[in-house]
């Protein structure tokens, strides 16, 4: 190490906020700060300002219970912005517009577990681990449907060209939301007797084919055995007939399929090329269920295919997300598991074809612990396991789908490792502001991780009581543990009133020699010229004992940055923290750079 001359090494060492979380370039008149200690209300901007984070200001109250759902998204081309909090489910925009006093209810929905909307079919869907429903707007005005009701969802067509006495062709499966089916049969021209495939059956109609009108007379049916009898013979024909019937939902495997599909908490779409299948998944198993397509080929969130379930990995652990990734549906398991699902068929014992997905084992070390909550930023998802944040990016030039190799999983919690490790992953809420390059990991208390992407930079909200995020129109929204719908703004200076507390802590600062005393007395400050703009200014050294506070408030006159010089001396240390702090409601700071005169004096002893 080259020494330094006591006598005459004095220098003017600059710091800015931006570099207080990132190593500063090379230079004489640059040091390295590490990264800052602490950085609690404060947000770094995208030219590397410090300042103090947006306000919020309270736009709705839901009720007194904790949001427990946000979605904003186009239902039959109309913008809408939904919530779900106590009990019910909220619109607080329609049609691209805000509604201005009280948001409306759109019907009662059990909130005591988090809700999952997704769009699909021009309608939106919802679980919540209880019930599976649908919103939709036609004709006018808004429906809700219970869709896992059992007397809901598309009835599928089951077998085709059945002859008198029985037999024909097995064609569409049953469907795990209902016990509702539907046969064509074909007369001979001798026999009136049509046995079902299934018996047992409530209640039956009968439809002309060719025109269809429904057949209200001229035949019967008999529950115990299935079978419909005509009054007379009809004539002969290919599939002429169509009898609709129903099972019982109360009793039975019918009854266990609707319970499973009731019990899923999240969704995701896929189907390889296309986004036209709807995986269901969160019942605590490693199982997922698939939506099919119906007779005429249309996507179906309301149609579950008896065999459409894909097993993922071992029964012992959970799916708790699943996120398409280019042109593979990645899932992750708790605690530990990585699989990717691609689009293939099968081949039945009856030899036809029926779509299937495979999952192949990416990472058998890594997985997610938080449920639902694996978000995809810059194309790479995120997921949370073993007390840190893994960003999974295939790194070859041929690929970009995550393969079979440990190293795709990168580490990239590090900086956060004392503030991540103390959170409950399980009640954890992620969310990608992907307009302003944010990513959030929110508590159970409402205390937030923030990661600017942009620029690559850490830090930590607290006092915002939020549990979900929204981003809608450019805006940011905070559904809360308190019931409310925040708005984060740029313009408020406080919470709805409540002060901001704002710090920020350089890390320890050697100055280029950790053997030599030092000794400073001059700390410029620089601060952006904004009205009722302050900031206290504290040192920290290791000889300090009482910290130096100095408020530093430049009168406004322009938009130029203002240097205020502080007198804050300080001697015989080796180490040197800076800090910034404010905890008003009614001012707002960005600090702009900092610039200290140091000078080495003797050898540390």
């Amino acid at each position: 190490m080259a020494s330094i001359n006591a006598s005459t090494k004095e220098k003017v060492v600059s710091i800015r906020a931006f570099l207080g979380l990132h190593e500063s370039p090379d230079g004489d008149n640059k040091i390295k700060l590490g990264e800052a200690t602490v950085c609690r209300n404060f947000k770094i901007t995208e030219n590397g300002n410090l300042r103090k984070r947006a306000g919020t200001t309270e736009l709705f109250t839901l009720g007194d219970a904790p949001v427990k759902g946000m979605w904003h998204g186009w239902v039959n081309k109309r913008e809408v912005f939904m919530c779900a909090c106590a009990g019910h489910i909220w619109k607080l925009m329609d049609d691209g517009v805000m509604e201005t006093e009280n948001p409306v209810d759109m019907g009662a929905y059990d909130t005591e577990n988090d809700v999952c909307f997704f769009g699909f079919e021009e309608k939106l869907w919802l679980l919540n681990g209880k019930q599976y429903a649908m919103i939709e707007y036609a004709d006018g005005s808004w429906s809700f449907t219970d869709v896992s009701s059992g007397s809901y969802g598309y009835r599928p067509l089951v077998a085709i060209s059945i002859p008198p006495g029985g037999g024909g062709e097995l064609l569409e499966q049953t469907n795990k939301l209902n016990g509702k089916r539907r046969v064509w049969i074909s007369p001979d021209g001798e026999g009136n007797l049509f046995p079902m495939p299934e018996k047992n059956i409530l209640n039956v109609q009968v439809f002309d084919t060719a025109t269809n009108e429904q057949i209200t007379t001229g035949w019967s049916f008999t529950s115990e055995t299935g079978e419909v009898v005509f009054t007379q013979i009809p004539e002969v024909g290919v599939n002429s007939y169509e009898i609709q019937y129903d099972l019982s939902t109360s009793t039975g495997d019918i009854y266990k399929n609707i319970n499973r599909i009731k019990s899923m908490r999240y969704a995701e779409l896929y189907a390889g090329t296309q986004d036209n299948r709807v995986f269901l998944y969160g019942d605590g198993t490693n199982e997922a269920f698939y939506s099919g397509l119906d007779y005429w080929g249309k996507p179906r969130a309301d149609y579950f295919p008896d065999l459409n379930v894909v097993a993922v990995g071992d029964a012992n652990t959970p799916i708790s997300a699943m996120i398409r990734h280019y042109g593979r549906l990645v899932a992750f398991k708790n605690p530990v598991g990585c699989y990717a699902l691609d689009y293939g068929v099968v081949t039945l014992a009856d030899t036809t074809l029926t779509p299937a997905f495979y999952s192949t084992p990416l990472n058998k070390i890594l997985g997610n612990e938080a449920d639902g909550q694996v978000q995809l930023v810059l194309n790479a998802p995120r997921t949370l396991s073993a007390g840190h944040l893994f960003e999974w990016r295939n790194g070859s030039a041929y690929s970009a789908n995550i393969s079979m190799d440990e190293r795709q999983a990168k580490r990239i919690s590090d900086r956060i490792y004392a503030t991540l490790r103390n959170m409950d992953f399980s009640k954890v809420h992620c969310y990608d502001d992907n307009l302003h390059q944010e990513y959030y990991i929110v508590d159970d208390d409402g205390n937030a991780l923030v990661h600017n992407y942009m620029i690559d930079a850490w830090y930590y909200y607290t006092g915002v009581d939020a549990r979900m995020l929204m981003e809608v129109q450019g805006n940011l929204y905070i559904g809360t543990k308190s019931g409310k719908i925040l708005l984060l703004d740029e313009n408020a200076k406080s919470d709805s009133g409540t002060a901001i507390d704002c710090y920020w802590e350089s890390g320890s600062m050697d100055f280029g020699g950790s053997y030599m005393r030092k000794y400073s007395a001059l700390v410029w400050i620089g601060i952006k010229s904004e009205n009722d703009n302050s900031v206290v200014v504290t040192s920290k050294t290791d000889r300090s004992i009482d910290n130096t506070e100095v408020t530093v408030a430049p009168e406004f006159d322009n938009d130029l940055p203002k240097i205020k010089r502080c007198k804050i001396k300080v001697k015989k240390f080796v180490y040197y923290k800076l800090a910034f702090s404010t905890n008003t409601n009614d001012t707002t700071t960005t600090v702009v750079d900092a610039e200290l005169k140091v000078r080495y004096t003797s050898q540390a002893k």
